[in-house]
């Protein structure tokens, strides 16, 4: 069985080292995922897994105010494999 696209998204989130600031935009992520999964799901969608993803592992994610972009920052804790 394939793995969701919200479990990669996970995943994908995972592999930041902690306290690496990244920024992620809604297009990225969706170039992103939609090569690691070959599933198409929209920006807005993968930002919400994102935004998810942070409050569940305790990492940042914070709004820069331009181009729906924003700051990243994995805390370390990480969730991906743990979560079914």
């Amino acid at each position: 069985m394939s793995k969701s696209v919200r479990m990669a998204t996970f995943d994908y989130l995972d592999g930041f080292a902690p306290n690496q600031k990244t920024v992620l935009s809604g297009w990225g992520l969706f170039e992103t995922m939609t090569a690691k999964t070959g599933r198409k799901t929209t920006p807005a969608t993968l930002l919400q897994y994102a935004r998810d993803y942070a409050d569940m592992s305790g990492s940042l994610m914070i709004y820069t105010g331009k181009d729906q972009k924003y700051w990243f920052v994995q805390s370390g804790n990480k969730i991906g494999g743990a979560i079914c």
